[in-house]
């Protein structure tokens, strides 16, 4: 946003141009820019404000003024962050569809609901798409007929209207905005095959999701029970598609801190459904559930997070800072001291900076604004986010262009996100830079490298082979003194049955061998050319190679045994002739 660059086209990302509000404030280590955190801080105080409204007015009615107040009170403190704009609209799309509104009412719900999905997807595209979905599951299922059409229309034209006006006043062109809604879309779809995770010891985490799903959609019953069908219906889907996307932001990378967020997001949702007077007790099980598994998934206690005195004290403290242009300067040139201390580059790299736009690879941005450099960078921010081939194009199609920085600040090491190859990552763009980039200047930390002539020649096959998954595969030898063989694989997308399973969880993790070290393998950039190996002194010197230097290795799917397929998989490998720097 402080460089004003648009998105969809010079950033891709899980987050949109107004995601700096969804990130929240670390005061003192990662306030970059004091006018951006400010807005932020507003923007928390104002979410948690209405958080606190919307569950309040619906604790109150189940439980009474008094019992509802100190029940608000602990599901404020326990709901998730990252999901309370849900919760609030959860509890408020139920609570319109319980009231009879007159039609002004109603589209005036609609239009507000539909402005706050264009917030959302401003903010991160996940949760933006689930917004969109939830407002079009209220506007078509409460109403019939011109009604119908009529809500319809106004969450609709709420939406493109604010979604519109924000894009503008962000700086962003509208001729922008469908690429933006592309790569959202790239984002999202490709996330759970690359990005899953597992954690041993939080299974239990996985039982009490469904148990809190399954008592959700009995509360949906019993407080929908007066209604029509089609609002009854539109009830359970509302309740289901929040359950479905708190479920994969908390299961598919499935870790205590990601779980956390989705029971969070159980203790919001859950005050949204009015249960009868003689139902209380079955309420306030369920929601002690809730707040229990969710303490138990941070490790903390319950006067840990519940502390409403402490919360109020640092609410004024970060205003206190961030509302001060003088204390707002002081924590931006304390977080630059903190990355200038923890990063250092190395001595004379600003020489060799100065005067040229810079990128860095794969992720560390936080080194560009720390040395205020001219910032140019790749158009996906973090390598391990461009894990379909689509994102990998566009990260490579830029280096190959003009528009690529002059200047690359290159991380050391090999390793990327849970074990994965770094060149792996996104290969296209790793060739593109071990083609048109040379070595300046490194210490074990970074390397700066300088844009070149483009050193390789185009690709040349030289065999392909058809395999089953386990099978090892034997990598051809490079046919000359100075060359590259890559490697396509073909066939590890999820297809059929388990692209479902993808789609509604996660599929079976892919790997690939190498001299006995286990590494995970993307499978929507498996085929786009894996960097395997070089002759001798042509790759980049240690910590900075970039090809896995594989002899052999062997593709798996998941831990247990492999499909009988004899040829599922299809290798196709190509040489490239590699030119003197």
């Amino acid at each position: 946003m402080h460089y004003h660059l648009t998105f969809g086209s010079q950033v891709i990302f899980t987050y949109g141009p107004l995601g700096f509000l969804a990130v929240g404030n670390a005061l003192g280590m990662t306030t970059w820019y004091g006018d951006l955190a400010l807005i932020s801080l507003l923007n928390a105080i104002l979410v948690r404000y209405l958080l606190s409204v919307a569950i309040l007015q619906a604790a109150r009615r189940t439980y009474g003024l008094l019992a509802g107040f100190l029940l608000a009170v602990v599901g404020v403190a326990i709901a998730s962050a990252e999901f309370a704009d849900l919760s609030i609209l959860l509890i408020a799309l139920v609570w319109a569809a319980r009231t009879r509104l007159d039609l002004r009412t109603e589209l005036i719900v609609c239009a507000v609901a539909g402005g706050a999905a264009a917030v959302e997807l401003l903010e991160k595209v996940s949760l933006g798409a689930t917004a969109v979905v939830m407002v079009a599951i209220y506007a078509l299922s409460m109403n019939r007929g011109r009604r119908r059409a009529l809500s319809a229309a106004a969450g609709g034209a709420g939406f493109v209207v604010v979604l519109a006006l924000l894009w503008i006043a962000l700086d962003q062109p509208l001729t922008a905005l469908p690429g933006y809604i592309r790569v959202s879309y790239e984002i999202t779809s490709g996330y759970s095959a690359a990005m899953s995770a597992t954690q041993s010891g939080i299974g239990w985490a996985l039982t009490a999701a469904f148990v809190l799903g399954a008592y959700g959609l009995w509360a949906v019953g019993h407080a929908t029970r007066d209604m029509v069908t089609r609002r009854r219906v539109g009830v359970t889907l509302l309740w289901l598609l929040f359950w479905f996307s708190a479920f994969k932001e908390g299961f598919v990378r499935a870790d205590s801190s990601h779980a956390a967020i989705f029971f969070g997001a159980m203790v919001g949702g859950l005050f949204a459904f009015r249960l009868r007077w003689g139902y209380r007790k079955l309420g306030l099980i369920g929601l002690a559930m809730a707040v229990c598994v969710s303490l138990a998934s941070l490790g903390a206690s319950f006067t840990q997070v519940v502390h409403p005195a402490g919360s109020v004290s640092a609410m004024v403290s970060d205003a206190h800072q961030l509302i001060s242009p003088g204390d707002r300067s002081k924590l931006v040139r304390k977080t630059r001291s903190n990355v200038l201390k923890a990063e250092p580059l190395p001595r004379g790299s600003l020489a060799l900076l100065r005067g040229h736009t810079v990128a860095i690879y794969p992720e560390e941005i936080a080194v560009v604004w720390a040395y205020r450099l001219n910032w140019q960078p790749l158009p996906v921010l973090q390598s391990y986010s461009a894990y379909t081939s689509w994102l990998d194009n566009k990260d490579a199609e830029f280096l190959a262009s003009r528009r690529a920085p002059s200047r690359l600040i290159v991380q050391a090491g090999w390793q990327s996100i849970d074990y994965r190859f770094l060149s792996f990552d996104e290969p296209k763009t790793a060739l593109q830079i071990f083609c048109r980039y040379k070595p300046l200047l490194r210490n074990e930390q970074y390397g700066i490298f300088a844009r070149t002539s483009d050193r390789c020649s185009r690709p040349k096959p030289i065999e392909t082979i058809r395999a089953a998954w386990g099978q090892t595969i034997h990598v051809p030898t490079p046919p000359g003194s100075r060359w590259l063989v890559i490697g396509k694989i073909l066939g590890t997308q999820p297809s059929g049955l388990e692209a479902l399973v993808g789609a509604l969880f996660k599929p079976a993790e892919r790997a690939i061998t190498i001299r006995s070290t286990w590494l995970r393998l993307v499978p929507g950039t498996a085929g786009d050319g894996l960097p395997l190996l070089t002759s001798g002194g042509v790759d980049y010197p240690y910590p900075y190679s970039v090809t896995a230097e594989a002899s052999t290795f062997v593709v798996t799917k998941g831990s247990g045994p492999q499909p009988s397929s004899h040829d599922a998989l299809t290798y196709r490998f190509f040489a490239i002739r590699v030119g003197r720097q």
